[in-house]
């Protein structure tokens, strides 16, 4: 057994004895007979450290949450135009009041602070999460996930996918979209790589993220995860010759170690059968049960071999994993589920978290909701 297995283990059979007072053999048993090892790999070919946090993953962390965002133009792989996109980022901070943000003119953001002093990461570093939002959606539609990544230390960062935002979104039919996309997600991390030394931001450590998606973002997350595309499965039909030699070349980016789609499901329109073979990191899929249930059990079902843990909200919708707006799942109910298995896999994938209940959130032992059903790769 590796240091990594004999560890989770051990803090797993306390738990399970703390529970169900049940003898040393008898819980060391039942660890090996029903618990995977969540931490197995945590990150291609590197080392994560250990570390507990003092704050679980099922709760907000000690710091408030200050936001900011700038611009950033790159041009896209295959594409000859300059683009622009809007970078919205959160961040710890020990700031209590300030100006609060609003996204998309509508939506005011009561949580963060525009521009607070950034706190110091609890490490050399801070950890990142990227974010990608769905159709017709805008770089803060998640913002309640991105404050919990903030408030336990981390820098989350969400572009906003121009030609596919909420009132203006003429590009988002065409196969040149679908480039732009995981480009923004690049983008993203290389612009907070090229922070200037004197900004508070620039000791984030975007060699190795987490990434979550949410509807169109799933597409997102399985291209930047690294599944290959099939010409002659139907999504790419209309597409150029160029923007196929793009496609074939794939939009992997290996500072992406695990990630989280959020109601959406493997799209076989576009990387047939065995596109995800290619997709070699950790997945959490986070779907509702009123939204779509059907592909969910379908991906879960027909992606043998991948890395893939399943999480269902009975209850929810589509919008639980964005703004809310759910009539059959209360908003800060489904906001507090989503944040803790979110939360306990980046903390176990990324930063090689033991504590107990990260471990026992992801391997299905520690009950976050009773609505929340936890399904492991077989």
């Amino acid at each position: 057994m590796n240091r990594t297995s004999a560890i989770v283990g051990a803090a797993l059979a306390f738990s399970l004895m703390a529970a169900c007072e049940s003898t040393e053999d008898a819980a060391a048993d039942a660890v090996a007979d029903a618990v995977p090892d969540v931490t197995a790999d945590a990150g291609p070919d590197v080392a994560a450290p250990l570390r507990t946090l003092a704050v679980p993953a099922d709760a907000p962390g000690p710091f408030h949450v200050g936001y900011r965002s700038f611009e950033h133009t790159y041009t896209p792989r295959g594409l000859s135009e300059e683009r622009t996109i809007t970078l919205h980022v959160w961040y710890p901070t020990e700031a209590t009041s300030g100006d609060n943000p609003t996204y998309q003119v509508l939506f005011v953001d009561e949580e963060s602070f525009v521009n607070a002093p950034a706190a110091p990461p609890l490490d050399a570093t801070y950890p990142v999460h990227v974010h990608s939002h769905g159709h017709q959606g805008f770089g803060g539609g998640s913002a309640a996930l991105m404050r919990r990544f903030a408030s336990q230390g981390w820098v989350a960062v969400a572009p906003d996918h121009v030609g596919d935002l909420l009132g203006a979104h003429g590009d988002s039919g065409t196969i040149a979209h679908y480039i732009k996309r995981p480009g923004d997600i690049s983008a993203a991390l290389d612009a907070l790589a090229a922070l200037p030394a004197n900004d508070p931001l620039a000791k984030v450590d975007v060699s190795r993220v987490t990434m979550s998606g949410h509807s169109r973002g799933c597409h997102t997350v399985w291209s930047v995860a690294g599944a290959s595309f099939d010409a002659d499965a139907g999504g790419l039909d209309a597409a150029t010759p160029d923007e196929l030699a793009v496609f074939a070349e794939g939009f992997r980016d290996p500072r992406v170690v695990a990630a989280i789609p959020m109601a959406g499901t493997y799209s076989r329109d576009w990387y047939g059968v065995d596109g995800y073979k290619d997709a070699t990191i950790p997945m959490l899929s986070l779907t509702g049960s009123n939204d779509n249930a059907s592909s969910a059990r379908f991906q879960f079902d027909n992606l043998p071999g991948a890395d893939l843990t399943w999480v269902e909200l009975e209850g929810g919708c589509h919008e639980t994993f964005a703004l809310g707006f759910c009539d059959t799942l209360e908003t800060q109910e489904g906001f507090e589920i989503v944040n803790a298995y979110a939360m306990a896999f980046a903390r176990v994938k990324l930063l090689g978290d033991t504590d107990t209940k990260s471990l026992g959130i992801l391997g299905g032992i520690f009950v976050v909701s009773p609505k929340a059903t936890v399904h492991r790769a077989r």
